[in-house]
């Protein structure tokens, strides 16, 4: 009997944790997943536009064209 509910216990517990560990994993992807998309767009956005190739004349000292 006690050990059928230390069973049960230990059961609920780790199924429990596993469920809160793949919830963050997920929510962990997901975040860099944005995060990464996002900084994909700036940058192509900053390609695009030509501002890189601007910052890039400034930092080596040539005039911009």
């Amino acid at each position: 009997m006690i050990g059928g509910l230390v069973a049960v216990a230990l059961s609920f517990g780790l199924n429990l944790f596993s469920f809160v560990v793949a919830r963050v994993m997920l929510y962990t992807s997901a975040a860099l997943l944005v995060v990464g998309l996002a900084l994909w767009v700036v940058h192509a956005t900053c390609l695009s536009l030509g501002y890189l190739a601007r910052i890039e004349h400034q930092l080596s000292g040539d005039s911009p064209q």
